[in-house]
């Protein structure tokens, strides 16, 4: 028996890691949009963590950004690209020669969904001027035969949008 003061070096308490469940909880949330610290939080409701279980939210945030520019192609770009997709949305005073932006589908607020860049959410959104949609659909009969030249195009101008409807023979 030792008697005495016994000393021990004692380990700083680690940080917690982000375990497989935990990140692939991230992935889902994160390709779902959310933002790192709606997905920390989720993951105490979900899995029932304590805060001292949790990791903390600088890790999230890191494994996030990681994932997102990684799979969902999600970068600094991306936001400067929206923004420049919103400044040439057609409206009423966009002129002949002035390109304007348009998508095939609309999210709530009526702007064009362009995706995110994913497989499952592609990034897509198209750019033309009136005078083109214009000569597109005049020039539709003037030449038969012409590979990959439109026919049967349909264009309707409206005060709040154009729209475009062509056939192409390809």
């Amino acid at each position: 028996m030792e008697t005495g003061a016994h000393e021990a070096l004692v380990k700083e308490p680690q940080k917690v890691k982000l375990t497989p469940r935990l990140k692939d909880y991230g992935r889902e949330m994160a390709t779902q949009g959310l933002k790192p610290s709606r997905i920390r939080n989720g993951m105490a409701r979900r899995f029932g963590l304590t805060e001292s279980e949790l990791p903390t939210l600088r890790q999230v945030q890191w494994f996030v950004s990681s994932y997102s520019k990684k799979n969902l192609h999600r970068n600094d770009d991306y936001d400067e690209s929206l923004s420049q997709i919103d400044q040439l949305a057609y409206g009423p005073t966009v002129s002949d020669t002035n390109p304007f932006s348009f998508g095939w589908k609309r999210d709530g607020r009526g702007k064009p969904d362009v995706g995110n860049g994913s497989d499952e959410k592609q990034f897509l959104v198209g750019l033309t001027t009136k005078r083109l949609l214009l000569n597109a659909s005049t020039e539709c009969g003037s030449r038969p035969g012409v590979v990959r030249f439109p026919h049967g195009c349909h264009l309707q101008v409206e005060p709040s949008r154009v729209s475009c409807h062509c056939v192409w023979d390809l």
